[in-house]
């Protein structure tokens, strides 16, 4: 969920309102301060790493359940304990926002050998054992670990291991499905309830997530659930009704930041993943379950977004906005808004405070990274301890990265933090989960070497800013990643810089399907050929091993973007239709849940195989 801060006095959300324009004012100085001394570093060496969320499974082989865990933050506290204690210690262990879930890093960035790209998978399967050892060692053998980016029927009732009752009248969520208590509590970590009750305090309203059904013979039509007329729903019909903030970030997810040599290299890095970063969505799509229902979408892209949108009826246009409010297009969980080394494809409306802007502006900040920060600046803090509010504006860090890591975008643009020797850095944040190691160790090794090639080939991707948003609306839908096509640069090298004109850059793009943006065609040389080229001019880098080990990786790829191999999503929905118990109306009943968790387990811990997913990135 971010760094967000973890102090003494935590302050109301009164106070912490109070106290936003001084937070806005000392986090922008901040960046400035930070900015001015990274724009000096030059020639920083490449190193990455990935961020695993797993989550926690129980299972009773009697009942033929499957629930999600909630010993998350005592196993954790375990885990802290070995790496503490331990200086070779491989894995890092962080909270996440619900008590089922736990993140999980290398110990250390990867480097700038190729070479080392053999200790990916490996480092991931070491992570995954840790953590089941841990259980196990606990004596909660029936527990284990998955990365699964939605779990089937999170928000059905006695969906945690212990239940709770959710209290829709008197809890913090004022959910009818998700209690408050499978959040990490205060007790456990200050933050996370606090972050949610900030979130709907904002907002003004419930929040509403509607997500919309998919249609089987016998699903109902029209579709529509029955609730309580006092709770004050607004569930839409033939849609899969979600009520609270906790369905979000109660979801799960693969990152990967790579660090660039210097400001000018990681900004154009930005930019190009910009473009890429709903491809990488619709290849990973992994999410087509919501409340035990089938739905007709692929990912959770969307859902998340509605559930942290903290954004007041005025901000959303629902409303005349209030003196002091902005129309805000977007919640803090979306596409990043704009383009930070070229502003000629920049053609959405990129709301700002014009006073940080200004800020900026008179600290040497240039007028489009700029726009950026101050468009990041315009969301309130929302969260705050009484020491943040005596951080030192030129040494600290800590309110400029408050907010930072509060806007939960597509990519993150990270200055320096000399602390841990990190220059500038680019977040890559819009991938699925996939079922295995193996899996999402391949997406984390591909991510990195495209973010290689492209500060080596400087290809230029760069489509208009509204394409971009309308890519993540298509790779949403089910099955897009092979029926559905997106916008895409046509000449990826041009030899003179694009027009200014807008309709000439309308021009440069068109629409492709996923194999030839992956693959190529018709003269297109498609991304993988140009890793090709890059691993080519790199031979001597790579080892023989190391090199066998990319071209399996770069074949997963092209076979998920030919439609040889199955998305995650497609495999799971394909399960559901297929299962004897399936009535073909759109429901996952406990038992195809559990059976569906029960073969992924399999998957995930190396006892089962499936070829249409995984074709020959792993070998029985």
């Amino acid at each position: 969920m971010g760094l967000l801060t973890q102090g003494d006095t935590l302050l109301s959300w009164a106070d912490t309102k109070k106290n936003a324009a001084f937070v806005r004012q000392l986090g922008v100085q901040q960046f400035i301060a930070a900015f001015k001394r990274g724009v000096q570093r030059k020639e920083d060496p490449f190193k990455w790493g990935d961020e695993l969320e797993f989550c926690l499974l129980t299972v009773n082989t009697d009942k033929e359940t499957a629930q999600l865990s909630l010993l998350g933050p005592s196993i954790l506290a375990l885990l802290e304990k070995k790496e503490h204690e331990d200086p070779n210690f491989p894995s890092s262990w962080t909270p996440e926002y619900a008590r089922y879930m736990i993140e999980a890093t290398p110990s250390k960035p990867y480097g700038s050998s190729l070479s080392e790209i053999m200790v990916v998978e490996e480092n991931m399967k070491i992570r995954w054992q840790q953590l089941r050892d841990i259980l196990l060692e606990s004596g909660e053998a029936s527990t284990f670990p998955l990365t699964l980016s939605v779990f089937p029927r999170m928000g059905c009732p006695g969906f945690t291991s212990p239940e709770y009752e959710p209290r829709p009248k008197t809890s913090v969520m004022k959910s009818l499905f998700y209690p408050d208590e499978v959040v990490v509590q205060p007790e456990e970590q200050k933050r996370f309830m606090a972050v949610t009750e900030n979130l709907h305090l904002r907002r003004k309203d419930k929040h509403s997530i509607n997500v919309p059904v998919f249609k089987d013979t016998n699903t109902p039509t029209p579709f529509r659930e029955v609730f309580p007329p006092e709770s004050g729903i607004a569930a839409l019909q033939d849609h899969i009704y979600m009520d609270c903030i906790a369905f979000g970030p109660g979801c799960s997810c693969i990152q990967v930041t790579c660090q660039a040599p210097d400001i000018d290299e990681a900004r154009y890095l930005y930019d190009q993943f910009l473009v890429l970063g709903p491809l990488l969505l619709a290849l990973t799509a992994g999410s087509p379950i919501y409340r035990g229902y089938l739905a007709n979408v692929d990912c959770r892209w969307d859902v998340i977004a509605n559930a942290v949108d903290d954004r007041t009826p005025g901000e959303r246009g629902l409303e005349p906005p209030e003196s002091n409010e902005l129309f805000i297009p977007k919640s803090r969980w979306a596409t990043a808004e704009c383009y930070i080394a070229n502003d000629a494809y920049n053609d959405t409306y990129v709301p700002n405070d014009p006073e940080v802007f200004q800020q900026l502006k008179d600290g040497g900040v240039d007028d489009l990274l700029a726009r950026h920060i101050s468009y990041l600046f315009i969301r309130d803090p929302l969260i705050l301890f009484s020491s943040d509010l005596h951080q030192d504006p030129n040494e600290d860090t800590g309110l400029f990265e408050n907010i930072l890591t509060s806007n939960w975008q597509s990519l993150r643009f990270k200055p320096p933090k000399p602390e841990i020797d990190a220059g500038w850095r680019v977040e890559v944040r819009t991938m699925d989960h996939h079922i295995t190691p193996s899996e999402d160790a391949a997406i984390a090794v591909f991510v990195m070497l495209l973010a290689r090639m492209i500060m080596t080939l400087k290809p230029s991707l760069y489509i208009p800013m509204s394409k971009v948003d309308e890519n993540m609306r298509q790779v949403q839908k089910v099955g897009a990643l092979h029926h559905g096509k997106f916008f895409f640069c046509r000449n990826l090298f041009p030899e003179e810089p694009s027009s200014p004109a807008p309709s000439a850059h309308y021009s440069e793009c068109e629409l492709m399907d996923a194999n030839t943006i992956f693959n190529g065609k018709d003269g297109f040389p498609g991304l993988l050929a140009l890793l090709k080229e890059y691993l080519e001019c790199h031979a001597a880098d790579v080892d023989p091993t190391a090199k066998a080990y990319t071209m399996k990786v770069m074949k997963f790829i092209s076979m998920k973007a030919s439609g040889e191999l199955m998305t995650t999503a497609a495999w799971i929905r394909q399960f559901v239709l297929s299962h004897p118990e399936y009535k073909r109306d759109s429901k996952v009943t406990e038992k195809i849940n559990y059976d569906l968790i029960m073969k992924m387990k399999l998957m995930a811990e190396g006892h089962l195989v499936c070829p249409e997913l995984t074709g020959d990135l792993i070998l029985p």
